[in-house]
């Protein structure tokens, strides 16, 4: 096996790992557009989750039913929350705002799962079910998805371009530089 065949790596040097993420999409907008509305869902239904869940306990597993799902007012809070790091994401400019929206995204997703890992326990205090986590994961997935379509790469981070093997000049014979002696 010759040098040239095989597996080799995927990646030379860290600059590299920028052309794998998607940069200067054309629709960057309509992706912050709907990660903003991802966002303004989860402060909307939190905002109703407070009011819903008014004669509950703030913090237990029981709540009210909201869409399909149980809530109570930490629920609402939760979503709030979420809601507004994800809005922070989607208004912030150029990369600060898609690793915002990353962030939020991961943010999201670990604590849907970490709800999932107390859903039927006493630590459950946002009253989540199984399916409050599945819904939480596609809107933190959707996040992701927007967040990975809305990096800039700039002037500043171009990738630097490799130059093809150069070849010395057929024709050096014809002409001498002479412009550089003293």
């Amino acid at each position: 096996m010759s040098e040239d065949e095989g597996i080799g790596p995927l990646q030379e040097s860290s600059d590299d790992s920028r052309q794998l993420l998607v940069v200067n999409h054309p629709r960057r907008p309509a992706y912050r557009m709907l990660a903003g509305l991802i966002g303004g869902l989860f402060v909307l239904f939190g905002v109703i989750a407070l009011f819903v869940a008014g004669d509950v306990p703030a913090a237990g597993r029981f709540g009210h039913g909201l869409v399909g799902l149980v809530v109570n007012r930490s629920t609402g809070i939760v979503w709030i929350v979420f809601g507004l790091v994800v809005l922070l994401g989607a208004v912030l400019a150029d990369n600060t705002g898609a690793y915002t929206l990353t962030a939020s995204s991961l943010l999201i997703l670990v604590v849907g799962l970490f709800f999932l890992g107390v859903s039927r326990t006493p630590a459950n205090l946002v009253a989540y079910s199984v399916m409050d986590v599945c819904v939480t994961w596609v809107a933190g997935m959707v996040v992701g998805w927007c967040a990975m379509q809305t990096f800039v790469l700039d002037e500043d981070h171009k990738p630097v371009k490799r130059k093809a093997k150069s070849r010395p000049p057929e024709h050096t014979h014809l002409r001498e530089d002479t412009s550089l002696r003293p």
